[in-house]
C-alpha cells in the first residue's frame, strides 16, 4: 500500500496539469473535430526529438521547437511556423538518431 502512493501522486499531478493545460489552450485555440492532427504531430515530434523515455529530453525538445517556431514567426513569416518543427526534428535526427537525450542501444546483443 505504501509503495503505490508515489505512483498515485504522480498520476494525480499529471492529470491535474493536463486538465489545466487543456483548459488554458482551449482559450487560445478553438477545438475542431480534425484539430487533433496538428497536436499529435507536434507532440510526437517533441518526444522523438528529445529521446524516447527521457523527460528532460522532452522538455528541451519542446523548448527548442517552441522557440524555433516563435523566432520564425517573428523574424521570417508566420507561414513557415509549421515547417520549423519538422526541419528541427530532421536536422537533429540526422546528427543524433536516438534524439537529444536518448541512449544508444547495442544491436549486437540479443535481448532474451
Amino acid at each position: 500500500m505504501r509503495r503505490t502512493f508515489p505512483a498515485a501522486l504522480a498520476f494525480a499531478a499529471g492529470v491535474a496539469t493536463t486538465g489545466a493545460g487543456g483548459s488554458l489552450i482551449s482559450v487560445l485555440y478553438p477545438f475542431l473535430p480534425a484539430s487533433h492532427y496538428q497536436w499529435i504531430s507536434r507532440l510526437l515530434g517533441i518526444i522523438v526529438l528529445g529521446g524516447l523515455g527521457s523527460l528532460a529530453g522532452a522538455t528541451v525538445g519542446a523548448l527548442l521547437i517552441g522557440m524555433g517556431e516563435t523566432l520564425t514567426t517573428a523574424y521570417i513569416s508566420p507561414q513557415w511556423q509549421t515547417a520549423v518543427a519538422y526541419v528541427v526534428i530532421f536536422a537533429v535526427l540526422l546528427l543524433r538518431p536516438q534524439g537529444l537525450f536518448g541512449s544508444r542501444i547495442r544491436e549486437d546483443v540479443a535481448t532474451a
